[in-house]
């Protein structure tokens, strides 16, 4: 029997992966769905309704409201004060998505924190389930507004709301214990394994090592260290780097290439990912661990790099390296300085490429939204 589902996220739905994938799955199941989420870059078959997300003059002055309300919140401390105040913030419209999501759905999938208090309102008898793909009390820990303001407030809506859900989800094994120590909650890892590609990079290279880096140009991701390593490569090395975000900061990091063989490329749309990445050898992620978040980062792209077939080169993050070591994929530096990562990149040869391209395929066997999906079915 056809079941009804809610899909929530502070995200395009149809290109996000995580909510892309589980559409994918419920729509191969026949379900019925209903989705919240940004504007969907694709067209939708099934009741889709748009958070606005904020933008220009109006954005500036919801910011400076929001930063009152937070102050005079942590004042006087009424829990249905901070949620206004967060559900202002983010664009979300109770009365409005209360008639939208009017259903009794079979099953909530709540992509966001910062959504779940709505998805408890919208409960009913539903299963909730809610993806926390990141540790939410340390994405931002450098930043001082992050440390007074929001760690505290997330920091409530966790201890709050983590027992309404009936499951919790999170991406590895690190974050997995990280909740339960932190919120005595049973989570479950459902990785973010991309869907089986059927593009792979060819065994053998023309004699030029090709690396590849694809992503969003966030600033803590510190992309300038990697563009350092790559600058001073031999010839026979190209680096590519196709960035999303704000151009701002990808015109400041193409201030970093002092080479000809490392680009700054536009991104491509998220469909064609595995074939452009098929074109390369190498797919390189050097991330600084600069908060707790970041240090047991397990990203799309690192599972994507694999199902392409590469060979995988990233600083010594442990989820990321434990895997690379365990499958022989690549190479790990042995600190996250640019001179590091570049000795790292240099081992490469095209005998040792080879050997790790063969064991990426293997791995792509194991690691894998297919995989991900039975896993999934099993907790429904």
């Amino acid at each position: 029997m056809k079941k009804k589902i809610l899909i929530m996220c502070l995200a395009d739905a149809t290109t996000n992966p995580r909510p892309s994938r589980l559409l994918r799955f419920f729509k191969k199941r026949g379900d019925n769905l209903d989705v919240i989420g940004f504007l969907p870059s694709y067209p939708t078959n099934f009741d889709y309704f748009v958070i606005q997300s904020q933008k220009g003059f109006k954005w500036l002055i919801i910011k400076a409201l929001s930063l009152f309300f937070m102050i005079l919140q942590k004042i006087v401390k009424i829990e249905s004060f901070s949620d206004f105040t967060n559900n202002l913030r983010y664009g979300i419209k109770l009365d409005k998505i209360r008639t939208f999501a009017s259903n009794d759905y079979d099953y909530i999938f709540c992509e966001d924190l910062q959504l779940l208090p709505l998805a408890v309102k919208l409960k009913k008898s539903s299963k909730l389930f809610f993806d926390a793909r990141e540790i939410y009390t340390e994405q931002d820990s450098k930043s001082l507004f992050f440390r007074i303001f929001e760690k505290r407030e997330r920091d409530r809506l966790l201890k709050k709301y983590l027992p309404k859900c009936d499951v919790r989800l999170t991406v590895n094994e690190k974050i997995k214990e990280f909740y339960e120590k932190q919120y005595n909650s049973n989570f479950e890892v459902i990785l973010s394994a991309p869907i089986r590609s059927i593009h792979n990079s060819p065994l053998k290279t023309s004699g030029e090592i090709k690396l590849v880096h694809h992503g969003l140009a966030n600033k803590n991701r510190h992309i300038e260290n990697m563009i350092l390593a790559c600058n001073s490569l031999e010839d026979h090395y190209s680096a590519d780097f196709y960035l999303s975000g704000s151009e701002k900061h990808i015109d400041f990091l193409k201030k970093f290439i002092d080479s000809e063989k490392v680009r700054i490329l536009p991104p491509v749309d998220f469909k064609v990912i595995p074939e452009m990445l098929s074109q390369y050898d190498v797919g390189i992620y050097l991330l600084k661990p600069e908060n707790m978040n970041l240090n047991y980062s397990l990203p799309n792209k690192f599972f994507e790099f694999i199902n392409s077939g590469l060979a995988v080169c990233t600083g010594p993050s442990p989820v990321m390296s434990r895997i690379i070591n365990e499958q022989k994929i690549g190479f790990v530096s042995e600190s996250f300085s640019s001179n590091s990562f570049r000795n790292a990149l240099e081992k490469f040869s095209q005998e040792k490429i080879e050997k790790f391209k063969k064991n990426s395929r293997i791995a792509a066997e194991k690691y894998n939204w297919e995989n991900q999906e039975k896993i999934l079915s099993d907790l429904l």
